[in-house]
């Protein structure tokens, strides 16, 4: 498991990546998630990511964090802000997937539409790995 092999690493971008990507793969055990949140906490509290770009990314993999850990609320507050300018739809559904746990319907339907309706999601258009996440 990804964990095992890189969950000791200390490089931001390293700790982001192979954390939201532990985060992404269902199903997730409460282990895994705490695991994972680690990784991305270590990464959101380096000097050299928090005075790049990839701070955002960060803040996105720290909303999907909360998600997993059924913090709903802090989910949305997470994602909402700066991070909702990355990964396209990505934050809209998170904060879609959080309403709809919180019983909220009606803004979890919105929430959805916005990021249904924000990115072109024709095949042409995955070129890349983003693309495809």
């Amino acid at each position: 498991m990804l964990l095992d092999r890189f969950g000791d690493g200390d490089d931001a971008h390293d700790c982001e990546y192979v954390g939201r990507t532990c985060l992404l793969a269902p199903p997730v055990e409460p282990d895994d998630v705490a695991r994972a949140t680690a990784l991305i906490d270590r990464a959101l509290v380096s000097e050299s990511a928090r005075q790049t770009w990839q701070y955002r990314f960060l803040r996105m993999a720290k909303a999907l964090a909360e998600y997993r850990a059924d913090r709903y609320e802090s989910a949305i507050a997470t994602v909402q802000g700066e991070p909702a300018r990355v990964f396209g739809p990505v934050p809209d559904m998170i904060i879609a997937m959080a309403q709809s746990r919180l019983g909220r319907a009606t803004e979890a339907r919105q929430a959805l539409a916005r990021a249904a309706l924000s990115y072109d999601w024709s095949p042409s258009r995955a070129t890349r790995t983003s693309g495809w996440r």
